[in-house]
């Protein structure tokens, strides 16, 4: 059984979330900010089998060559990450590695077509961050991010990972009024990513 908790970062009236929309624009200035670590994934340190966290869910950590397509990946203490995840579906392949040693922070990174679920509290508290990276063998790709119908930023990326302004949209309840969808299209093919507020959840899918 998942577990339940408080709501925490609900909607704000007004103009609250639509000011997160526009901080999010400054953010995706070069379209969004790049992130540390390799592009890829599955090269740095591994960590490891996550264990069950109080929602039942395993997560097993794999080594596999480096991904073509583009991919998902969660950075944060490995504790906040355990605590966070609550449920994942679908066919996926999740690797991880070691950002800073001292911080203990790690980027576990999801391959393939999924549906992963986060406790929202869990999510804020743990001060999380949810990236994107484009493989070179990817790219170069044409990147959108959208919020609902509304176009964030678009421009081409190749070979680098993206930090996404979901934490912002998340806390002020940005994501309960609209999804925040990314569309890449590159030599091999496309790939879309979407992260969306429900209750007490934050669900984060990507599709090849």
């Amino acid at each position: 059984m998942m577990k339940k908790s408080n709501q925490v970062g609900r909607p704000h009236t007004g103009s609250g979330w639509r000011a997160a929309t526009l901080a999010s624009l400054v953010l995706c200035a070069a379209l969004v900010v790049p992130s540390r670590g390799s592009v890829g994934g599955g090269n740095g340190e591994t960590v490891g089998t996550l264990p069950s966290t109080s929602g039942g869910v395993s997560l097993e950590i794999s080594r596999i060559a480096n991904d073509a397509a583009p991919a998902m990946f969660v950075e944060g203490s490995m504790q906040a990450i355990y605590d966070a995840v609550v449920g994942l579906s679908g066919r996926s392949i999740v690797t991880a590695e070691a950002l800073d040693t001292e911080s203990h922070t790690v980027r576990v990174t999801f391959h393939g077509d999924f549906r992963l679920e986060l406790d929202r509290q869990a999510f804020e508290q743990g001060a999380l961050k949810i990236g994107w990276t484009v493989p070179q063998a990817f790219g170069p790709a044409q990147v959108r991010l959208s919020l609902g119908e509304r176009v964030l930023a678009s421009g081409i990326v190749d070979g680098r990972s993206l930090v996404l302004p979901v934490q912002a949209l998340e806390s002020t309840g940005g994501l309960d009024a609209a999804p925040l969808d990314i569309t890449t299209r590159g030599r091999h093919g496309h790939a879309v990513f979407e992260a969306f507020a429900s209750g007490d959840r934050l669900i984060l899918s990507q599709s090849h």
